[in-house]
């Protein structure tokens, strides 16, 4: 066995914990807006396009799979 289960798992969580963050950025970004948090919102807005850069880097890797959409391209 090449693969190692346990760290395909974690490979999995991993990612899932990155998307979560991505979540939860925009979450906090229009509780902001709703707020008229200013600070809030800018702040929430950097994490949400870093977390993006970080996930659109992720999905690169599956650029040959049928259902990847162009919009994912870096």
């Amino acid at each position: 066995a090449l693969q190692d289960p346990a760290r395909a798992l974690r490979e999995v969580k991993a990612k899932r914990q990155l998307v979560d963050l991505y979540e939860s950025a925009a979450d906090r970004m229009d509780q902001a807006m709703r707020n008229a948090d200013t600070t809030g919102y800018q702040e929430a807005k950097v994490e949400y396009q870093v977390l993006r850069r970080v996930l659109l880097a992720e999905a690169a890797v599956y650029a040959d799979h049928q259902d990847y959409l162009p919009e994912w391209t870096p």
